[in-house]
C-alpha cells in the first residue's frame, strides 16, 4: 500500500504543478485578453478568450490523463496504452464506471487520481470564473456610458 501512496504523491505534485504553471501563465494574459475582447466585436472576442481558457484547461487535463495513464502501463497494469487512457480517464473525472478494474495491489491508484481530477478541475473551475469576472470588467471599464474611463463604480 506504501508503494501505490508515494506514486500517487508523486503523481500529484508533477499534474498539479504543470497545471500550475499553465493556468498562472494564462492569468497572467487574462487582463490584456480581456481587455481586448471589450474593445471591437466584444461578442466575438469575449467568447474567443473563453475558448482560449477551456482548450488550456482541456490541454492539462489530457496531459494528466495521459500521464496517470503511462504510470498504469509502467506499472504492468495495462498491456496497451490506450486501455490505460480510458481507465485514467474514467478515474480522473470521477466517472467510475468500474468496467476495468487494477489488480488489489494498485487498485488505490484509482481513488487517488479521482482525487487529483477533482483537485485540478476545481481549480480549473476557478480560472474559467476568473475569465468571466475579468470579461466583465473589462467591459465596463470600455463602456460607453461610462466615457471611456477606468476605475471605481
Amino acid at each position: 500500500m506504501l508503494l501505490p501512496l508515494l506514486l500517487a504523491i508523486g503523481m500529484f505534485v508533477f499534474g498539479l504543478n504543470i497545471q500550475a504553471v499553465i493556468l498562472t501563465w494564462l492569468i497572467e494574459r487574462l487582463p490584456g485578453l480581456t481587455q481586448w475582447a471589450a474593445r471591437g466585436r466584444r461578442l466575438r472576442r469575449s467568447v474567443g478568450v473563453v475558448d482560449l481558457v477551456l482548450l488550456h484547461v482541456l490541454f492539462v487535463a489530457m496531459v494528466q490523463i495521459a500521464t496517470w495513464a503511462l504510470l498504469f502501463t509502467w506499472i504492468g497494469e495495462f498491456r496497451e496504452y490506450h486501455t490505460a487512457f480510458y481507465h485514467s480517464a474514467v478515474n480522473y473525472t470521477t466517472l467510475g464506471y468500474g468496467d476495468v478494474v487494477m489488480s488489489p495491489p494498485w487498485r488505490l491508484l484509482g481513488p487517488l487520481e479521482a482525487l487529483n481530477g477533482v483537485l485540478a478541475l476545481s481549480l480549473s473551475g476557478a480560472v474559467l470564473v476568473s475569465t468571466f469576472g475579468h470579461l466583465r470588467d473589462a467591459r465596463h471599464s470600455v463602456s460607453p456610458s461610462r466615457g471611456g474611463k477606468t476605475g471605481g463604480p
